[in-house]
């Protein structure tokens, strides 16, 4: 799953869901409610009437199925969390997030950061305001309890390397890499597999 490569290795807690398909899920979910109750879905009618929007289309619609959510850190003040969601056509699905928030009276504040647009909207939380981040990268819709939270998981997602083959390796902060084959390793690294690994897995399946 792609979503992972945007959650960190210190998080507390993290899952992943594949729908297959959320617009196909969202109908049943109303001929099942309709079913039941003919005003069953009543009040999400007149809501996609006041945005002149279809929440089956314009947001299910954009999204690919698959989902991650990371719980990073249940520390006061609050908890640290991301979302990852795959996106087939994100142009779309922000369109539909202007009208949500253009009928709210807010607004995104937009940042460009190293070629990436960070957006963050001020949600009302209880007596106080949240700050929500989000942003489109490679095929994914991140959204961050904070700017940190959502920067954090670009920089995991583009730091990491399939494999690193070297007599010496120095990597940044914050890399990672699938496998690491090196005679010597400098840098703050997170990988899957390394030659110690490769050596463990053949002594005890060689």
């Amino acid at each position: 799953l792609g979503s992972l490569d945007f959650v960190s290795p210190k998080a507390f807690a993290a899952v992943s869901l594949v729908l297959s398909n959320p617009a196909q899920i969202y109908d049943d979910v109303r001929q099942l409610a309709t079913a039941a109750n003919p005003n069953g879905f009543a009040a999400v009618t007149q809501g996609e009437r006041a945005l002149n929007i279809s929440y089956q289309q314009d947001l299910l619609r954009p999204l690919g199925g698959e989902m991650t959510f990371e719980l990073a850190s249940v520390a006061p003040p609050g908890p640290g969390w991301k979302a990852i969601l795959r996106v087939n056509d994100a142009a779309r699905l922000q369109r539909t997030l202007n009208t949500i928030l253009a009928a709210e009276n807010t607004h995104a504040e937009e940042v460009n950061e190293a070629g990436v647009t960070y957006r963050t909207v001020r949600v009302p939380s209880g007596k106080s305001v949240t700050d929500v981040t989000y942003a489109f990268v490679d095929g994914y819709l991140v959204v961050g309890s904070s700017g940190d939270s959502a920067r954090e998981a670009v920089r995991l997602d583009q730091g990491l390397a399939g494999a690193v083959i070297a007599a010496h390796a120095e990597l940044g902060p914050q890399s990672a890499a699938a496998v690491v084959v090196a005679a010597r390793v400098e840098g703050n690294v997170r990988t899957l597999f390394d030659w110690r690994a490769g050596l463990a897995f053949g002594a005890a399946f060689g």
